[in-house]
């Protein structure tokens, strides 16, 4: 029993024994291998992990090409030159358009005034008595144009003779004019018209025969007043208005 007891005999320990000590270095090694190699610890390698696959590295996505839309340019602003103002061009009045047998435009307006002249003149002014009217009026606006000796020799055929203002004649006299006045409202002037003028200056000595109305000429008057031994000067409404008329300062 009491060997059970007693305590076992410690075992030697280690530290007890004596150790030889033994050079890490042997004397018979090369003095190059005498130096004890010093290992390096890379901390940037990667930890092995056991058991565990390790993931596969991924590869970059390709990032595809962003398509930029192209910038609209926009106009450039043109600097406002200053440009001098075009001209106007002149307005040119078209010819007036004559209906055959009608008054003018020119005339729009005459019988009206023609009207008023025979209430001064206090004369009557019907269908019949126009042409006297007529006639008492261009013998007047004759008269302000410088006309001399102005006559009515036949009223109701409307005749006039007067002295041209300008012209002379051989003898160191005035021409003598005999002027036909025919009034027309509708209508051509026809060549018994012309006619009349003539004869008119024949029995007048005239040097110089118009015949004159509100409208126009038809073709035989004009035929009739272009015969060289019976020439008749003939104004129709236009030119009775531009040569006569539009000149008068009434």
């Amino acid at each position: 029993m009491f060997n059970f007891f007693k305590k076992k005999k410690k075992a030697d320990s280690p530290a007890d024994t004596p150790v030889e000590e033994t050079s890490a270095i042997q004397e018979d090694a090369p003095v190059s291998e005498k130096i004890p190699t010093q290992t390096t610890i890379n901390r940037d390698a990667p930890k092995k992990t056991y058991g565990k696959a390790e993931p596969a590295e991924k590869a970059p996505a390709k990032k595809e090409p962003v398509k930029k839309e192209p910038a609209k340019k926009e106009p450039a602003k043109k600097t406002a030159e200053k440009k001098a103002p075009a001209k106007k061009p002149a307005k040119v009045s078209a010819p007036s358009v004559v209906v055959p047998g009608t008054m003018p435009k020119e005339l729009k307006g005459f019988e009206k005034e023609l009207k008023i002249y025979a209430q001064h003149s206090r004369m009557p002014y019907d269908k019949d008595s126009a042409g006297m009217v007529f006639t008492e009026y261009m013998a007047k606006v004759f008269r302000e144009l410088g006309y001399k000796m102005v006559l009515i020799r036949d009223q109701e055929n409307g005749i006039i003779t007067m002295l041209d203002k300008d012209g002379e004649s051989s003898d160191s006299i005035k021409s003598k004019l005999v002027v036909k006045c025919v009034f027309l409202k509708k209508g051509s002037a026809g060549s018994d018209s012309v006619k009349s003028a003539y004869e008119a200056g024949e029995s007048n000595r005239a040097d110089e025969t118009w015949c004159v109305t509100t409208t126009d000429f038809d073709a035989n008057a004009v035929r009739r007043s272009k015969k060289k031994e019976a020439p008749v000067t003939l104004y129709d409404g236009q030119a009775l208005y531009s040569e006569f008329l539009s000149k008068d300062e009434r």
